[in-house]
């Protein structure tokens, strides 16, 4: 009897026991909450780690979009205002050229050592007023004076 009533009694205790832990039963409601913020605390670290991973990869793919227009923007900007500072300068420069070679009426190179008589005629070259009609390297010993026609240069020969 006494083994009968032992084992009589484990199974009541076991199910009474058991029992603690059926839906909505305190136990129950103890390891659901338990499980429940270990599974979220891990959910959430897994959600974190995926979201940050793609909003890295899509934020770099929106950077270099968006950097791209920005750098092509701000080349044009330096590369248009660096062209003109040099488009102007080589402008100018080509200009003077010209410009000193229509003046000098094409007549060659020039000899800064030496004096010339120059004679100057209204230039056909538009912006230009006057241009070399002729130049005469002024040597020594001669005496340089207005042709009688008034329109040209005449030299003679000094004595002596």
């Amino acid at each position: 009897i006494a083994l009968l009533v032992g084992v009589g009694g484990f199974f009541l205790g076991e199910s009474v026991k058991g029992a603690q832990y059926d839906p909505g039963k305190a136990k129950y409601q103890q390891i659901l909450a338990k499980g429940f913020a270990s599974g979220q605390q891990a959910g959430n670290a897994a959600g974190q780690q995926a979201g940050k991973a793609s909003g890295q990869a899509q934020g770099e793919r929106i950077g270099k979009a968006q950097g791209l227009v920005i750098g092509k923007r701000a080349g044009e900007a330096t590369g248009i205002a660096t062209g003109q500072k040099e488009g102007y300068a080589a402008g100018y420069a080509a200009g003077v050229v010209t410009g000193a070679g229509d003046a000098l009426g094409a007549l060659g190179t020039w000899n800064t050592n030496v004096p010339y008589v120059v004679e100057l005629d209204p230039s056909p070259v538009k912006g230009v007023p006057y241009q070399v009609y002729s130049r005469t390297h002024m040597l020594k010993g001669y005496s340089y004076f207005l042709c009688p026609d008034g329109k040209t240069a005449c030299n003679t020969k000094l004595l002596g």
